[in-house]
């Protein structure tokens, strides 16, 4: 039970368990058994007290704890189950049974304070337990070694006096947090009252978009806002956000796809703390791999000795008040407070956003099952959190990806090679798993690999029963495994045993889901055979965790369709919706429709040369720097093979690119001393979620709608949505592709002085079936008025 703090009542209630504990911190590779470690200590806990309650008379089995105790002007309520208590000789014994893993000698030294918590534990029980009757109390702590179920009992010394004073200076390290609680949530009343907008005067649209935010945020409801480029979304959530949550004690989780979109919170947050007495606490988050300081990144207290004795460092150097004080919560400098102080950055970003205004970070630590922040989302209601999505419809595929794991056989194969290497019992063990789940690949192989189609995949039935009981075995298998490597100090930078229990724990989970949104695939496409769970519609899954939020707030440049949003992202069907046109005036920009060539596949030889004579046109009307933004990175290749710019710098996107060399494309552009073109992808890194203001770009050429590549996988989403809502095309293909489109589109025009040229390539981008989905603000009566007959003549004019 979480400590639960009422400043209006002046209660505070609080666990046995909270109130004894000295936590240890359990090291990131130690979580793969943990949950089975705790299902088996459940289930040790259950045996034994059946046994004491048939060999003991009048034994009670977890019994109820209910203290109140009066501390300064508050009153602390202590709650907690004894395993057990029975009488003998005139005593009640207070028993606590505890778990451990430990290998055989270190059990056979284990003493009563080998375990401060455990022993602070079961003396406080004896305390409390003797203030309600009249037996004078001794405690036991009976240890339970999970690594041979071996089990040893030992008195736990009781002394009343001392344990008072215990628990009156635990109550004061609470009290001193209340206080600190008390004086944070004045300050951000005080904030709530002063914070003014950062900028002296708002955009045009700007003020609707903080009256829809704030109207959503008074209602307890959700919005979801498409706003292009100029209005400040941006500030336009954070504002009306900060002010709610400031004024009633709320807090706010920032998410987004792209650390670059991350930065541009962070330099507006920056806005509102220049102002007199605001000092907002934002935390952002990074990953994990990129907080590590190490080498090699093995979370583990014997390995990192960031981690060792994490949590006693933290105590004792009041760390994270100290970092909280220096005010600066950007992942750089939690990093650099974290090698400062001898602990983890990562972990001490965790425990910073206990005590953050606003949260900052990815998708993944709201909506990933896995790496969700547990100590936020652990229960399905978190209505003290308002959640601001940011380029909200890139959660559409990471929701799909969430919910579609995989499960290689050559990883199988990898696993099993291991089990039957090596002599230890506790690899047979695993090892017998492990052929049980290739003897399902075989048998799935056998049954289906006769009968893959064109793309050498095949629609199957996964043997559900049998991967959960498989699931649930291998989990207990990995208990003793965690247990031979903790014996045997060994740790892994990149273990496959264990990276593989993920895996299949994670398959076997997301199969349990069930549902017509979900498909099962065998992938022989290449050498290595994948089962493969394909989630076509994530809306049931997104819509569980946006439901326990105060208020979710969606932005975008490109959240339309509307409704096709709103229900693939799994909101109500009273959800606020408000789409806003451009502020920049229309005068500054040229959106030309470029109707031939045809762009389709089967027209794409054709195409290449001819487009590339366009692009070579559209850049000689005015010399500067352009993008081009292609449906693949093949289709980008071939059209670069045809260019032919010798004064022009020539950038070309790769499909796989660290941020570093993303960067030094954008400064390339930023301070070019010739002409530059970038041959990009619609829908990557250099086509959303970045800006080129100024002459970093002056013009965009599309080339054809982005649509998802025609596979399986699609159409089966195609045939889902056909059924489901009936626009199986649309939902599948066209909307996907033409926020692609859309997207690109506006990566020209960034601010009020900006000026430039989009031009749209294709023979469907004269079409109403496509254009109809342009916004409204590129023309004024009909998509029609775009398509022009002369591109060069037409270029020449809007430049002069």
């Amino acid at each position: 039970m979480p400590l639960n703090i009422n400043l209006h009542r002046k209660e505070i209630t609080i666990s046995v368990s909270e109130l004894a504990a000295e936590v240890e911190f359990l090291g990131m590779s130690g979580l793969v058994a943990i949950n089975q470690r705790l299902a088996s200590g459940r289930e040790q806990h259950e045996v034994l007290q059946q046994k004491r309650a048939q060999s003991i008379s009048g034994y009670q089995s977890e019994a109820v704890v209910k203290f109140r105790w009066p501390f300064q002007n508050f009153t602390f309520i202590i709650q907690g189950r004894v395993d057990g208590i029975y009488e003998a000789d005139g005593t009640l014994v207070v028993e606590e049974i505890k778990t451990v893993i430990l290998s055989e000698s270190q059990f056979s030294n284990l003493t009563a304070s080998s375990y401060p918590n455990y022993l602070n534990q079961v003396r406080i029980y004896c305390y409390l337990l003797e203030q309600a009757q009249t037996l004078p109390c001794q405690g036991r702590l009976h240890f339970i070694n999970l690594t041979n179920n071996t089990e040893f009992n030992l008195p736990a010394d009781y002394d009343g006096f001392s344990v008072q004073q215990y628990v009156e200076g635990r109550f004061a390290e609470i009290m001193a947090d209340v206080e600190e609680r008390q004086r944070w949530q004045h300050e951000r009343l005080v904030m709530a009252d002063k914070l003014d907008f950062p900028f002296s005067e708002s955009r045009q649209y700007q003020d609707a978009l903080l009256d829809t935010v704030g109207g959503a945020l008074f209602g307890a409801t959700d919005c979801m806002i498409s706003a292009p480029t100029g209005i400040g979304k941006t500030a336009g959530a954070l504002f009306p956000a900060l002010q709610f949550a400031l004024a009633t004690g709320r807090r706010i989780f920032y998410v987004t796809s792209k650390t670059t979109q991350q930065k541009i919170v962070q330099e507006t947050l920056a806005q509102f703390n220049q102002q007199q007495d605001i000092h907002l606490r934002a935390v952002t988050l990074r990953a994990k791999e990129k907080m590590c300081p190490q080498d090699v990144m093995l979370c583990h207290p014997s390995f990192c000795p960031l981690l060792e004795q994490y949590s006693q460092k933290m105590n004792d150097g009041n760390i994270v008040r100290t970092v909280l004080e220096a005010g600066n919560l950007v992942p750089e400098a939690i990093h650099a407070a974290g090698l400062k102080y001898g602990v983890c950055p990562f972990e001490l970003s965790l425990d910073l956003t206990l005590h953050a205004d606003i949260v900052i970070g990815d998708y993944n630590y709201v909506f990933d099952p896995r790496v969700a922040l547990k100590r936020f989302f652990a229960t399905d209601s978190y209505d003290n959190l308002i959640l601001i999505i940011d380029e909200a419809h890139n959660l559409l595929s990471r929701g799909r990806d969430y919910y579609s794991p995989s499960l290689n056989w050559d990883s199988v194969q990898e696993v099993l090679a291991i089990s039957e290497r090596e002599h230890f019992d506790v690899f047979s063990e695993l090892g017998h798993i492990y052929q049980q789940i290739d003897a399902i690949f075989r048998n799935l192989n056998q049954q289906y690999g006769n009968k893959l189609n064109k793309f050498s995949k095949a629609l199957i039935e996964l043997p559900r029963p049998q991967i959960r009981k498989l699931a649930e075995e291998l989990g207990e298998k990995m208990l003793n495994y965690f247990m031979f490597k903790k014996q045997t100090q060994l740790f892994l930078a990149r273990d496959p045993i264990d990276t593989f229990y993920y895996q299949f724990v994670k398959f076997a989970q997301v199969l349990q889901m069930e549902g017509e949104e979900f498909s099962y695939l065998l992938d022989g496409a290449s050498a290595d055979i994948s089962l493969r769970i394909l989630c076509h519609d994530p809306a049931n899954e997104l819509h569980q965790r946006i439901s326990g939020f105060y208020s979710t707030i969606c932005i975008s440049a490109t959240l339309e369709p509307m409704d096709f949003y709103r229900d693939v992202l799994g909101f109500e069907a009273d959800t606020i919706t408000k789409s806003f046109p451009s502020p920049f005036p229309p005068e500054h920009r040229r959106i030309a429709i470029v109707p031939a060539p045809s762009t389709r596949y089967q027209h794409r030889e054709a195409a290449y040369p001819v487009i590339a004579e366009l692009i070579q046109d559209t850049v000689s009307c005015r010399g500067g720097n352009y993008a081009v933004f292609f449906p693949s990175f093949y289709f980008l290749q071939q059209v670069a093979e045809n260019l032919y710019l010798p004064d022009t710098n020539v950038i070309i996107q790769r499909s796989k690119m660290r941020e570093d060399e993303r960067a030094a494309v954008l400064e390339q552009l930023e301070f070019a001393e010739e002409p530059c073109l970038l041959l990009a992808v619609q829908g990557g890194i250099f086509a959303e979620g970045v800006d080129y203001p100024g002459n970093m770009l002056i013009g965009a050429i599309i080339v054809g709608p982005a649509l998802p590549g025609y596979s399986f996988e699609q159409e089966l989403m195609k045939n889902y949505y056909e059924n489901t809502r009936g626009r199986g095309f649309d939902y599948a293909y066209l909307f996907p592709g033409m926020n692609k489109v859309i997207q690109a589109a506006g990566r020209v025009i960034r601010t009020p002085d900006d000026r430039g040229v989009m031009v749209l390539v294709g023979q469907r981008f004269s079409t109403r079936y496509y254009n109809q989905y342009f916004p409204k603000f590129w023309y004024d009566q009909t998509p029609a008025e775009l398509i022009v007959k002369d591109l060069h003549e037409e270029l020449i004019r809007f430049w002069k």
